[in-house]
C-alpha cells in the first residue's frame, strides 16, 4: 500500500520517519531490495539517515477507493482485496459495511471488497 509519508532520494521513493525538519530516516522493509548504502536495523528493516537537502521531494500519500458511488479511505490491501472504512452509519448501511469489532474503533464501519468491485482507486498527494 502506498499510503503514508514518502521521500524521494536519488530518484527513488522511500518511506521515512523524521524527528525534526533536518534529519530523515529512510527505510526499506525487510524482504525488499535495499540500496547498498542502507544498513540493517534491529527490526530487520534497512535504513539510512539523510539530511533534508539530500531529498528531492517529501510528501504524504493517502489512497481512496470509489465504491458504490462513494469514496472511502483504503485502510489495508491484501492481494486483490481492499479494506475500506467509513464513519457514517447511514452510508455504511447503504453499502453493506459492518461495525468494527475493535473497541478503539467505535463508530467505524469496515468492509473487505474485491478490487474488481471498486470503480476507481485515487491517490491524494500532499507536499510536506
Amino acid at each position: 500500500m502506498r499510503s503514508g509519508k514518502k521521500a524521494v532520494y536519488k530518484g527513488k521513493e522511500y518511506e521515512y520517519i523524521s524527528t525534526d525538519d533536518e534529519i530523515y530516516k529512510l527505510f526499506v522493509r525487510k524482504g525488499s531490495d535495499a540500496p547498498d548504502d542502507f544498513e540493517i536495523n534491529e527490526k530487520g528493516n534497512f535504513q539510512k539517515f539523510v539530511n533534508r537537502d539530500e531529498l528531492d521531494d517529501v510528501y504524504n500519500i493517502r489512497q481512496f477507493a470509489k465504491y458504490k458511488g462513494h469514496t472511502f479511505p483504503i485502510w489495508e490491501m491484501d492481494g486483490e482485496k481492499l479494506l475500506l472504512g467509513e464513519g457514517s452509519y447511514t452510508i455504511a448501511q447503504e453499502v453493506g459495511f459492518s461495525p468494527s469489532e475493535l473497541p478503539w474503533e467505535r463508530g467505524l464501519y469496515k468492509k473487505w471488497v474485491s478490487k474488481i468491485d471498486v470503480e476507481e482507486i485515487v491517490e491524494e498527494r500532499k507536499p510536506l
